[in-house]
């Protein structure tokens, strides 16, 4: 697991956060388990309800799955995950990788959930545990692409997206529908190899 530390709001002239500085007080990012469930299913809930523009599922569509269905899915050591940041227990982001199950499209996996907690943004949470993620993500045997998707209004994430190595590579007219309003998404990609390619070039 890696320890972040917590510094001052970098929106507001701080620092970011990052591996293991400081003496004050640190969060916890590891991958999520069974008895994470409860936390999990709140963020989730506190995401879809606070950003409705930014997630295709909608909180009634969460609340029909059962706390155990979640929590079994967290426990099953699979090559699909769910990695968080934790602050004295509590989840305060998350994300989440999704691999494709069928044969020819084993190659494929998909980011999802991204969330940080309104009093945790702009100092390198969202960073850290998209970091743990893809780092998980290139220790699967044959997984070779990494998608997302982003509303096209989400302007730091798309940012975020692309200093990760993301490209955008179209943009779904009328992707969701929320009430009366329209929301346009970018699709972007993560070619593994061609990410490691670059990062051992820069040794």
């Amino acid at each position: 697991m890696s320890k972040i530390a917590i510094l001052p709001d970098a929106r507001r002239g701080g620092g970011i956060a990052f591996s293991g500085a400081g003496d004050g007080p640190l969060m916890e990012v590891r991958r999520l388990v069974g008895s994470d469930a409860a936390e999990f299913l709140r963020l989730r809930r506190q995401a879809l309800e606070q950003e409705p523009f930014s997630f295709a599922e909608s909180p009634e569509e969460l609340l029909q799955v059962s706390a155990e269905t979640y929590a079994q899915r967290l426990r099953e050591d699979n090559e699909s995950f769910v990695f968080g940041a934790f602050h004295e227990s509590k989840l305060e982001g998350m994300a989440g990788l999704f691999r494709e199950g069928r044969l020819k499209r084993r190659h494929k996996g998909t980011v999802w959930g991204v969330y940080v907690a309104p009093e945790y943004r702009g100092r390198g949470i969202a960073r850290a545990i998209l970091t743990k993620v893809l780092e998980t993500a290139r220790t699967i045997p044959d997984l070779k692409w990494i998608a997302l998707s982003v509303t096209t209004e989400e302007e730091p994430a798309r940012r975020l997206y692309a200093s990760l190595g993301f490209r955008p590579w179209g943009v779904e007219p009328a992707a969701l529908r929320i009430g009366n309003t329209l929301i346009d998404e970018e699709h972007m990609v993560l070619e593994l190899d061609a990410a490691n390619s670059v990062s051992e070039s820069k040794r």
